[in-house]
C-alpha cells in the first residue's frame, strides 16, 4: 500500500473518530460506571485505583473491596485478587499518577484511544484488499455496533483485547503476504495480549495455531520458528494462569471464575432465546444484520460458483472456521452468562464475524470505475449514517433508568460522600462496610475508604458481616428499613448513629446491645412530624385519601379493613397538593401498614409508590415490592417505610403515595400512618 494512501486513511479515521466519539460520549466521558454493567466497570475502576494505593505492584491487583470473597478466610484481607492480566487497568494507573487525577476520564479516554487504534488497523486491512471507501466503512460498521459503542469508553476489557485481536490480524495479513518473521511474531503477541487481558480470546490464538498445523500438514513441511513464537504465547498465557490459580487459593476471586454449562438441550435452547431476546438488537443494528447477511449470501454465491481463492483468503477463511467451532465450545461451556452479560458475545463470536466479513469482502472484486466508486460511496454514507443513529438510539435505551434500578439509586445516594466522609472526621484509612450495598465496589470508590460490601441482606449474611474488621457501618436510608432491618430487625440493638446526611447513615457497631424501638433508632421520637396523616377505615376519612374501600371479610381491627379489589389496579392513594415543606427543605416521609394478602408470597405483586410531582412533572418515583417486605400469606405483617424527600423548585407541587397493583390480584391494608418530618 502506497504511503500516501496510509496517510490519507489515517487522516480521515482520525476526523471520523473525533466526530462520532464527540457525538456519542460528550456527556458521559467523565461520567462514574452507570447503566449496563456498572459493577463489573466499578470493579475494573476499583483495580486501576488499587495499582495507585499498592504503589504499582503489578502482582497484587487488588479493589477497593478488602473481602472480594467473604467465603475465603483471610487473616489481613487487603482486596487482592485474582484477574485477568490487567495491564490496561495498570496504564490507567499510570497515567492517573501521571495527571495528578482519579477521575473515570482517564479510565474512559484510555480505552477509546486503544479502541480507536485497533479499529485504524482493522480498517486499514480492508483499504489494502479493497480501497479507502470499504475501510471506511468498516470502521464504521465496528464503531457503531452498539455494545462496542457501549463500552468503547468503557471500563471492560473486551474493547481492548479486540482491538489487540485487530492489530493481530493486521500483522498476520502482512505475514501472510510477504512471509517476514517480524510481522509472525507481532501478530502473535497481539493475540497473546488480547487473551491475556480477557480469556476468551485465547480461541483466536488457538485457531491461529491450528490453522498452521493445518498448512503444515498441507505443505508436508513445518515452520519451527512459527512453533517456538507459538509455544512462547502459549507458555506465558498458561504462567499467568497458573499464577491467577494461586492468588485465588490465597486470597479468594472478585470475579468469575466457574463454567456454567447448561444442564440440558431444553436449557440450552431458553437460554439462547433470552440472550436473543435481552440483547440481538443491542449486538447490532438492523443496518449492521442487513450487511452481514448481504456478504454472508455473497459467499455462498461464491461457493457455489466454485471460484479460485487466494492464500490470504484460504487461510483467514480456515482461521475463522477454526475459531467458530472453538466459540461454540467457549460459549457451550459459560452459556448461562450469556442472558446477563451483553459482551460475552463480544468475547467469543464478534471476532469470528469479523473474521468471515474480512473473508467475504475480500473475494469482492476491485473495480476503479469512477461510477461504481460514487455509487459505493453513497450507498455505504446512507448505510453509515442509519447505523450511527439507529446505535445512538440504543445507547439512550442502554441508559434508561427507574426505580428499579437500585444501582444506579445506590451511586446517586453516594455521589459526594468522600467529601462528607471528610468533613464530619472519619480519616481516610477507615474501614467501612456498606450493607446493601448493590455492588462489590461503587459505594467504596464512591467514599474513597476501602472496606466490605454485603450485597445479599439476608439475615445470615448480615450477621456474618457484623464480624469482619471494619471502623464504619454505612447503610442507604431508602433501603435501612425494606432490605435491612425487615431482615434482621435485631440490627437496631448493634448500631449507635455516628452522623447522616438524608442519603446514607453512619454507625458503629456496639458489642453491648442496647434495646431500642425503630422510632428511637430513627431518631424520629426526638422530631415532631410536620404533619401526621392516619387511616384506620373506621372512621370519616380526610378528603386527602382516595380510594378508601373497606371490607369486612378481613380486618386488622374491626369491623373493617382497606382493600384493594382483585381486577382493579390501584387502591387507596394519599394526595398531599402545594407542599411548603418539600418546596423549603429536603424532608423525610415514613410510612407505616399492616398487609394482608391471601395470594402466595411469589403471586402477590403488589407495590407500595411515593411519587413526587413538581409544576406538573415527576421528580422523584420510588417503588417497593410488597411480596419484599412481608414474609407470610393469610396473615397480618407489619410494613415500615423511610423515604427522603426531595426539595422541589416549586410550590406547585403533589405528594402522592398509594398501592399499586398491575396484575390486578387484590391485597388488604390497615392501619395506615404516613409522617412528614
Amino acid at each position: 500500500m502506497k504511503h500516501k494512501t496510509i496517510i490519507f486513511h489515517l487522516i480521515f479515521v482520525i476526523i471520523i473518530s473525533c466526530s462520532l466519539s464527540f457525538y456519542y460520549y460528550k456527556s458521559s466521558i467523565n461520567e462514574f460506571p452507570s447503566h449496563v454493567h456498572a459493577w463489573t466497570q466499578s470493579d475494573r475502576y476499583s483495580l486501576a485505583l488499587g495499582f495507585i494505593d499498592n504503589g504499582g505492584n503489578f502482582f497484587k491487583p487488588a479493589t477497593f473491596n478488602l473481602m472480594p470473597d467473604p467465603k475465603q478466610k483471610l487473616d489481613n484481607p487487603q482486596g487482592i485478587t485474582p484477574v485477568d492480566f490487567p495491564i490496561n487497568e495498570y496504564n490507567v494507573s499510570i497515567l492517573m499518577r501521571l495527571f495528578k487525577t482519579t477521575e473515570p476520564w482517564v479510565f474512559r479516554i484510555y480505552n477509546l484511544l486503544y479502541g480507536l487504534i485497533g479499529l485504524f488497523f482493522l480498517s486499514l486491512i480492508v483499504t489494502k484488499k479493497q480501497n479507502f471507501i470499504f475501510g471506511s466503512f468498516v470502521f464504521i460498521f465496528v464503531f457503531t455496533s452498539p455494545v462496542y459503542t457501549y463500552y468503547l469508553n468503557g471500563f471492560i476489557p473486551t474493547i481492548t483485547s479486540l482491538s489487540s485481536f485487530f492489530i493481530g490480524l493486521y500483522f498476520l495479513d502482512n505475514y501472510i503476504n510477504s512471509y517476514r518473521k517480524k510481522d509472525f511474531i507481532f501478530s502473535v503477541l497481539f493475540f497473546t495480549l488480547a487473551a491475556l487481558c480477557r480469556a476468551p480470546f485465547i480461541i483466536p490464538l488457538t485457531a491461529l495455531l491450528l490453522q498452521r498445523i493445518l498448512s503444515y500438514y498441507r505443505s508436508k513441511k513445518i515452520n519451527i520458528s512459527e512453533i517456538y513464537i507459538l509455544g512462547l504465547a502459549y507458555l506465558v498465557f498458561g504462567a499467568y494462569f497458573i499464577y491467577n490459580i494461586y492468588l485465588k487459593s490465597k486470597y479468594g476471586s472478585a470475579f468469575l471464575g466457574n463454567i456454567m454449562p447448561p444442564e440440558n438441550l431444553h436449557e440450552v435452547k431458553q437460554i439462547i432465546v433470552k440472550a436473543y431476546q435481552n440483547w440481538h438488537f443491542h449486538y447490532f443494528t438492523i443496518s449492521h444484520y442487513l450487511i452481514i447477511f448481504i456478504l454472508l449470501g455473497y459467499m455462498i454465491f461464491y461457493f457455489v460458483k466454485k471460484k479460485k481463492i487466494e492464500t490470504f483468503q484460504k487461510q483467514i477463511f480456515e482461521l475463522g472456521l477454526i475459531a467458530l467451532i472453538g466459540a461454540i465450545i467457549y460459549a457451550f461451556l459459560l452459556l448461562k452468562q450469556f442472558p446477563n452479560h451483553d459482551y460475552y458475545f463480544y468475547d467469543t463470536f464478534y471476532p469470528v464475524i469479523i473474521i468471515f466479513i474480512l473473508f467475504a469482502i475480500s473475494l469482492i472484486p476491485t473495480n476503479q470505475k469512477a461510477n461504481k466508486q460514487i455509487f459505493s460511496i453513497i450507498l455505504f454514507s446512507v448505510f453509515s449514517v442509519i447505523m450511527i443513529f439507529a446505535s445512538k438510539s440504543i445507547q439512550e435505551k442502554r441508559k434508561d433508568t427507574g426505580d428499579w434500578d437500585r444501582v444506579e439509586i445506590t451511586k446517586q445516594n453516594f455521589l459526594g460522600v468522600d467529601k462528607y466522609l471528610d468533613s464530619i472526621g472519619i480519616p481516610k484509612n477507615a474501614k467501612m462496610l456498606v450493607i446493601d450495598a448493590y455492588t462489590t465496589n461503587a459505594p467504596l470508590i464512591l467514599m474513597n475508604r476501602k472496606g466490605y460490601t454485603v450485597l445479599n441482606t439476608s439475615k445470615e449474611n448480615i450477621i456474618q458481616s457484623l464480624t469482619w474488621n471494619y471502623d464504619y457501618i454505612v447503610i442507604q436510608n431508602c433501603f435501612l428499613l425494606s432490605d435491612v432491618v425487615k431482615n434482621y430487625p435485631e440490627i437496631i440493638n448493634y448500631l449507635k448513629k455516628v452522623d447522616g446526611n438524608n442519603k446514607i447513615t453512619i454507625y458503629k457497631y456496639l458489642k453491648t446491645p442496647q434495646e431500642t424501638n425503630i422510632l428511637s433508632f430513627l431518631d424520629l421520637d426526638k422530631q415532631k412530624p410536620v404533619w401526621i396523616k392516619t387511616n384506620n377505615f373506621d372512621t370519616l376519612q380526610d378528603s386527602c385519601w382516595r380510594n378508601t374501600d373497606t371490607t369486612s371479610e378481613i380486618y386488622y381491627s374491626k369491623p373493617v379493613a382497606g382493600v384493594l379489589k382483585a381486577n382493579n389496579e390501584f387502591g387507596i392513594s394519599l394526595n398531599i397538593a402545594n407542599s411548603k415543606e418539600i418546596y423549603e427543605k429536603e424532608c423525610l416521609l415514613s410510612f407505616n401498614a399492616v398487609f394482608y394478602t391471601k395470594n402466595e408470597i411469589t403471586k402477590c405483586k403488589s407495590k407500595i409508590v411515593l411519587s413526587i410531582d413538581n409544576a406538573g412533572k415527576n421528580v422523584y418515583y420510588r417503588t417497593y415490592d410488597i411480596n419484599t417486605l412481608i414474609q407470610k400469606n393469610n396473615k397480618w405483617e407489619d410494613v415500615f417505610l423511610l423515604f427522603t424527600i426531595p426539595k422541589v423548585e416549586s410550590i406547585n407541587n403533589q405528594i402522592s403515595i398509594y398501592i399499586w397493583d398491575p396484575d390486578k390480584s387484590g391485597i388488604f391494608y390497615d392501619n395506615i400512618s404516613v409522617s412528614l418530618y
